[in-house]
């Protein structure tokens, strides 16, 4: 029970939050869907129950906990295997944790969630200045009435409060 338990708290926030984790991971999110289920159920059942034991040895339980785990163990290996394609990709972010690495890597579509990792990525760099730019969706010019706010980095903010503006705005847009 405890096993599962702990697997299941350590990925919830990660399966169950990062949605371009379960764009990347669709099979091992649909495990991790169902096993979700089967651990609220179970938790459900222990909470309405007067007694730990009883809860414990419903008939079928510690089967159900056994395959809960299994399932879990490989949604954590797909995950595990899925941080280290990204690390192979960009070497710098062989210097993160699982944890920080999962959060620069659900800022995709918003860049500017990545100041939250800045100084775990670069030791000098404490924060990116930005500014919003609005450009078409079709890809023409800007407009009102269709366009949509993209980030653009203007400058960068030294870890001794030293501001570095970029010689031109640096459009940054989501993976």
């Amino acid at each position: 029970w405890l096993e599962a338990q702990r697997l299941w708290l350590s990925l919830h926030p990660l399966y169950s939050r990062d949605e371009r984790l379960r764009d990347e991971l669709p099979d091992e999110t649909a495990e991790f869907d169902a096993c979700d289920n089967v651990m609220r159920r179970v938790l459900g059942d222990a909470e309405a129950s007067p007694s730990a034991l009883k809860a414990c040895m419903v008939e079928g339980r510690w089967d159900e906990l056994r395959r809960v785990r299994v399932a879990l163990e490989g949604c954590a290996a797909a995950l595990s295997d899925h941080l280290s394609r990204s690390r192979r990709l960009c070497p710098r972010l062989s210097m993160l944790s699982n944890t920080q690495l999962l959060g620069v890597l659900s800022c995709g579509p918003t860049p500017r969630e990545v100041d939250r990792h800045i100084n775990a990525l670069t030791s000098s760099v404490a924060a990116i200045e930005w500014l919003d730019v609005l450009e078409a969706e079709s890809g023409s010019e800007p407009s009102l009435d269709g366009g949509v706010a993209v980030a653009s980095a203007v400058a960068v903010v030294g870890s001794d409060g030293e501001k570095v503006p970029l010689a031109a705005p640096l459009m940054c847009g989501g993976a």
